[in-house]
């Protein structure tokens, strides 16, 4: 007998309540709370947190428990995730598919794949890349990444599964690698929207800023403080991340000591999803020049709470000065970043509150327009 409906099982390294791998978590939840009426679903999922050998908090191990009532979950030590273990997992949980959210995952990607190569499991499979093709971050062990890469395309598993592309951008790479893909679009599902933006004082001359991102190269952070040395005007920078790049913080640190007196930056360490978007709400501009992102979460969920942004082009946020949004400029233009920063700063409080409603109203236009619903109906169909 056919289910009424079909069953998905998402594997991946960090869930909720872990938060410092940031954007793919994100997008699984935001993938459960839109779709736990469409489909059955179950969660895979590792009982740490990244960089972290302590289990999460508030979890129970090994053991299949209720998320919030959209999916049953299970977390387990990444350590016992045998082979034999995962095919047990699927048989009891029998899923119409395997969502895998990372490339390179050992476990929870390169484990299933491998059982599917081998002809132990049948279960179609579909694998979010999560960005991980994106030229700018191949350019990160580049040697060891185009090694599997080569492998990968050797094996034949591309021609068995289904890609998860989240843009333009990101079906284009996957075809780049792996031509004779099975590719859908379907963007990243976004989180809430506030109703309006939440009140903040801005006089003119001041401005609150704030970063949200790992402390990586990718990131970028380093960009964003030299341009602080030119600013005309009173700024701090918060800076939240995961420090997962102990030399670039040290180079990023040696910039911060260099600044003048009218610049303070205050780096607040990891903090969870829900106090990041408290912050947010307390800070003017988030300013992320990243040198690529697939979706953007911290971008979106700071436009939805009705702060502008400040960021590169390279991620799917664009137009946004024509919007009043924030702007979205190129890392070969620091002089366009540094006049941007500094009409932030000038801005006074009805400009701010006007920006603060084209942010928002950016956030509400992406959601209209968005087929993203309809288009994650065909990824698992």
């Amino acid at each position: 007998m056919e289910r009424e409906k079909k069953r998905v099982l998402v594997m991946i390294d960090w869930f909720d309540p872990a938060y410092k791998a940031g954007g793919p978590i994100r997008s699984c939840v935001n993938f459960i709370n839109h779709f736990h009426n469409e489909f059955e679903l179950f969660v895979l999922t590792g009982n740490t947190d990244l960089d972290s050998d302590q289990p999460l908090a508030g979890i129970e191990s090994n053991c299949w428990s209720n998320y919030k009532n959209k999916a049953s979950i299970m977390y387990l030590p990444v350590a016992e995730l045998s082979k034999t273990k995962l095919l047990s997992i699927i048989n009891e949980t029998n899923p119409d598919y395997l969502y895998l959210n990372s490339l390179y995952s050992k476990k929870f990607t390169l484990l299933p794949l491998w059982l599917k190569t081998t002809g132990r499991i049948q279960t179609k499979m579909v694998l979010a890349p999560r960005g991980m093709l994106k030229s700018s971050a191949l350019a990160f062990k580049s040697t060891k990444k185009n090694f599997f890469l080569r492998l990968m395309r050797m094996s034949g598993v591309p021609r068995t599964i289904r890609f998860q592309a989240t843009d333009e951008q990101e079906y284009n790479d996957i075809i780049k690698h792996f031509r004779e893909a099975d590719v859908v679009l379907a963007p990243n599902l976004p989180g809430a929207i506030d109703k309006a933006p939440v009140s903040l004082q801005k006089r003119s001359g001041e401005l609150k800023m704030i970063f949200v991102g790992r402390i990586h190269p990718i990131k970028n952070l380093h960009y964003l403080l030299r341009l602080l040395r030119e600013v005309k005007g009173k700024l701090s920078l918060s800076v939240i991340g995961v420090t997962e790049n102990a030399s670039y913080w040290q180079e990023c640190l040696a910039i911060i000591n260099s600044l003048p007196g009218s610049v303070e930056v205050n780096y607040l360490g990891e903090l969870s999803h829900e106090k990041i978007l408290e912050q947010v709400k307390e800070h003017h501009l988030l300013g992320l020049p990243t040198l690529g992102e697939n979706f953007g979460h911290a971008i979106f969920e700071s436009l939805s709470s009705g702060r502008p942004v400040l960021i590169s082009d390279q991620t799917p946020w664009r137009c946004l000065e024509n919007q009043k949004a924030g702007w979205d400029i190129s890392l070969s233009s620091p002089d366009l970043f540094l006049s941007s920063l500094n009409q932030a700063l000038q801005w006074n409080q009805q400009e701010f509150e006007e920006w603060a409603s084209g942010a928002l109203g950016a956030a509400k236009k992406f959601l209209e327009q968005s087929s993203a619903k309809e288009n994650y109906l065909k990824l698992f169909n």
